[in-house]
C-alpha cells in the first residue's frame, strides 16, 4: 500500500520539477536579452515595452514577407519595395535606441533630456512604421488594385485605431 500511495505524489513532484525547469528556462531567456541589449547603453535603463512593441513590429515585417514569398501571384513590386522599406527603418530604430554615447551621462541633466527627446522622436517613428507595415497589410490582402499609400494609410488608421483601444481597454483590466 506504500508503494501504491507514494507514486500519485512522485508524478505530481515530477511534473512540478518540469513546470519549474521550464519557468526557470524561460525566466533566464528573458534577462538574458534584456542584459544583451543594455551591453551598448550603458547610461539608461532602456524601456521593455518599447523594445516588445519593435521586435514585435520585426515579427510581423518578417511574416508579412513569408507571405509575399508564399504568394500564389506575383506581389507588386510597390509593395516588396514598401516592405524593405519598413525592414530597414524598423532595424535602424533598434540601432539607435539600444546604442547611446557614455558622452550623455557628462552632461548631467542636458544629456538626460537628450535621451529622452531621441527616445520620443523614435517612438514617433516606430508608430509611423508600424502604421506604414499595418497598410501595407491591408492593401495586399484586401485590394487586387494597385498599391494607393494614401487611401490605405486612412483605411489602416481606422483599423490600428480600433486595435488600439481594444488594447487598452484589455490593459485596464487587467490592472484592475
Amino acid at each position: 500500500m506504500a508503494n501504491s500511495e507514494k507514486s500519485p505524489h512522485i508524478l505530481r513532484d515530477f511534473c512540478f520539477l518540469i513546470l519549474l525547469i521550464v519557468l526557470v528556462k524561460k525566466a533566464s531567456e528573458r534577462t538574458i536579452t534584456f542584459i544583451s541589449l543594455h551591453k551598448n547603453s550603458i547610461t539608461h535603463e532602456l524601456d521593455r515595452t518599447f523594445i516588445d512593441h519593435l521586435y514585435t513590429a520585426q515579427k510581423q515585417a518578417h511574416q508579412l514577407q513569408e507571405l509575399f514569398d508564399m504568394a500564389p501571384t506575383p506581389v507588386q513590386d510597390a509593395h516588396l519595395k514598401k516592405l524593405a522599406d519598413i525592414v530597414q527603418k524598423l532595424a535602424t530604430i533598434e540601432e539607435k535606441y539600444t546604442t547611446n554615447s557614455a558622452g550623455l551621462t557628462f552632461l548631467g541633466p542636458l544629456g538626460t533630456t537628450a535621451i529622452v527627446l531621441k527616445e520620443q522622436d523614435l517612438e514617433k517613428k516606430l508608430k509611423n512604421t508600424a502604421l506604414d507595415l499595418c497598410s501595407l497589410a491591408y492593401a495586399y490582402q484586401h485590394s487586387p488594385l494597385p498599391f494607393n499609400e494614401q487611401e490605405t494609410k486612412k483605411l489602416s488608421l481606422t483599423y490600428l485605431g480600433t486595435v488600439t483601444h481594444a488594447a487598452l481597454v484589455h490593459k485596464n483590466t487587467q490592472k484592475s
